[in-house]
């Protein structure tokens, strides 16, 4: 049995049969890549690697508005929508207290606005070749699958978009967010931090607490006391300083802001990544105070996913994914608030 001692880059010796098939396969292997014998350490040195089976993927934010259930979502509109008209009805007049054979009886009167916005589709593609497959049979793993990760990253692409059109829209395609709508309300946080400045950073807990309790008092007063948030969604960095951020013990038994506007306040707090200076032009975070009721606001996707027939052209094959979405809808513009500068 002929065996052969190779020395590898770090001085280290190894006797391998070089008769053995997988010897063989290996320096077979090679000589396809252009690694001659004096190479061999090449080829040794990876078929003692250990390859791992899970595989490390970068961390993405977590698509709330889209998959987290924070709004509702109509999938409802046909597929061929590409706009969307509502209309927001009021009325006028009170009933009065009369006499017999009265004859002032008062009119109520109905007004409304219309509004209608923009749906849009949102794509894109993956293309692999016959010789993505034929290496993913051999792998026989899809962890390592090529085909099936680009699909992955494909469908992922197409959710992020779809979870910026939900938050911001997109003002050149006439589509508006949740975040941005000219009809909500938005006030800049009180100047009570050190230096006169507004960033939670630099408040009291009690300051802190004071802009939250001004935000939801703001929302009943415009709204003579209709509206009431449910929930609030703050950027990460300030739900981690309310998470932590401890009120005094004479007041408040100590709590964190954070427990305690979930207990006394009874809304729901969730942390918000797209909210981090994403306000007056993308230079100050803030939060959102709203009611999820799906008749105060909704996102409009018509098409969730759909993926279209291959098309298959020099031996490769292209996939394209499609989506439909027209942003959020907020049918009562003071069911929300928006306080920035946090």
């Amino acid at each position: 049995m002929p065996i052969q001692t190779f020395k590898l880059d770090n001085g280290e010796e190894f006797k391998i049969d070089t008769q053995s098939p997988e010897f063989q396969s290996y320096e077979h292997a090679a000589k396809l890549i252009g690694v001659n014998k004096k190479d061999e350490s090449f080829f040794f040195a990876r078929n003692l690697e250990f390859i791992r089976q899970k595989i490390f993927r970068p961390t993405y934010a977590e698509l709330k508005l889209l998959n987290g259930g924070l709004i509702p979502l109509n999938t409802s509109i046909p597929e061929g929508a590409e706009e969307d008209t509502y209309d927001v009805l009021d009325s006028t007049g009170e009933a009065k207290i009369i006499s017999d054979f009265g004859d002032d009886i008062p009119t109520v009167e109905v007004f409304g606005d219309q509004y209608t916005n923009k749906i849009k589709s949102v794509a894109d593609s993956y293309i692999y070749s016959v010789q993505d497959m034929r290496r993913d049979r051999m792998l026989g793993n899809i962890g390592h699958s090529v085909v099936t990760n680009k699909a992955l990253a494909a469908r992922r692409s197409v959710d992020q978009k779809l979870e910026k059109l939900l938050g911001f829209g997109d003002s050149a395609f006439g589509i508006t967010g949740m975040f941005n709508n000219s009809n909500v309300p938005s006030t800049a946080a009180a100047a009570t931090g050190s230096g006169s400045t507004t960033t939670w950073s630099t408040k009291t807990a009690a300051n802190i607490l004071a802009d939250i309790e001004e935000a939801i008092n703001d929302m009943m007063d415009i709204s003579n006391g209709v509206e009431e948030p449910t929930h609030m969604l703050v950027d990460h960095t300030n739900y981690s300083l309310i998470r932590n951020k401890a009120l005094d013990t004479t007041n408040y038994s100590g709590m964190t802001i954070l427990k305690y506007v979930e207990k006394e306040f009874g809304l729901k707090v969730e942390k918000m990544s797209q909210l981090k200076n994403s306000f007056v032009g993308n230079t100050k975070s803030g939060f959102v105070l709203y009611n999820k009721s799906e008749e105060k606001l909704e996102g409009v996707l018509p098409i969730r996913l759909m993926p279209h027939a291959p098309q298959v052209k020099n031996l490769a094959t292209k996939n394209i994914i499609e989506a439909r979405c027209g942003g959020t809808r907020v049918f009562m513009p003071y069911s929300l608030s928006y306080t920035t500068g946090i």
